[in-house]
């Protein structure tokens, strides 16, 4: 485990919110999308490290409004780079080298400052090149629109960063459950894919952003704990499991707990000598969070039956 620290609300929207400029037309246009890659990872996971913060900034545009938001975006004088082919997905390191090839996504430049990328998602449809034109893509991220309490945003207040006479947008971006849930999904269907293929690709992706998240959002001193079971988890993280779809619920917690008492053993002296749960106290972050509740800002609503969201 790695650990950059974490960045303070107003860290994350000082180095990402503004160069999330690129939404405003779409919340015009009322598409539904969410933030994802570096700049997600930062400005709604509060995940410190520069090196994971790119020019290109990463959206994930719905089903049925993916062409429509092509449309709004050129415009808007953004310019539909066609016969340009997506490489490589943000947020992962892995994928620095600009890995895999995903047709899927349509790629925008803005007066050659940075470049926007909107991976289409259709659940459970493979990809089809269309003749003459654009045919939106698979599901390629497996992120869900239809769960509400899988989006939420952050306002971005150019004036409060220094920037005058801009108006103030909001940037919606995927809730802790929101983005676990569609890893987990990557994780799940992609466990045993071929080497050097595009869901292997994804997987690794999925790998990545899982590990990140976890890391970084869950509490620090319950993150680097092993766990034996299930029932021995935190609340948080029952919290989240009570918000994270049934087929993956599973595979959810197979992430986080060691249920073979053998590899328990054979990793504790490890975290001995890596991690000392003595010098964190259990409000170590509180600051972070800048007055918000845990649970405000990573979108987890706690379960009111414990024994029914682990079910």
């Amino acid at each position: 485990m790695i650990f950059g620290g974490k960045a303070t609300k107003q860290e994350a929207l000082e180095d990402a919110g503004l160069y999330t400029s690129p939404v405003i037309p779409l919340n015009d246009a009322n598409i539904k999308y969410v933030l994802w890659g570096s700049h997600a990872l930062l400005l709604a996971f509060l995940v410190r490290s520069p090196q994971f913060v790119e020019p290109e900034l990463a959206i994930v545009v719905s089903d049925d409004d993916f062409l429509r938001a092509i449309e709004t975006l050129e415009s808007h004088s953004y310019l539909h780079h066609k016969d340009r082919l997506k490489t490589g997905l943000l947020g992962a390191y892995s994928f620095r080298d600009r890995e895999g090839e995903f047709p899927e996504c349509a790629i925008f430049d803005y007066e050659g400052d940075f470049t926007l990328s909107i991976p289409s998602l259709i659940p459970k449809r493979k990809h089809v090149p269309a003749e003459g034109g654009l045919k939106t893509g698979a599901s390629l991220l497996h992120f869900s629109f239809d769960n509400a309490a899988y989006i939420k945003s952050t306002t971005i207040q150019p004036e409060a960063l220094g920037i005058d006479d801009t108006d103030s947008w909001e940037v919606a971006h995927p809730t802790l459950p929101g983005i676990l849930n569609a890893t987990l999904n990557l994780m799940r269907l992609y466990e045993n894919s071929e080497y050097i293929s595009p869901q292997q690709f994804l997987k690794m992706h999925a790998d990545f952003i899982f590990e990140m998240v976890v890391l970084n959002s869950y509490p620090r001193k319950e993150v680097i704990r092993q766990y034996r079971t299930i029932e021995e988890l935190p609340k948080k993280m029952k919290d989240v499991a009570g918000m994270i779809s049934a087929e993956n619920k599973d595979y959810y917690f197979l992430q986080l707990c060691i249920v073979d008492e053998e590899t328990f053993q054979e990793r504790q002296p490890e975290y001995d000598v890596w991690y000392d749960l003595d010098m964190l106290s259990d409000t170590d972050e509180e600051d972070t969070y800048e007055g918000e509740s845990w649970e405000e800002v990573f979108g987890v609503h706690a379960s009111l039956d414990e024994e029914e969201a682990l079910l």
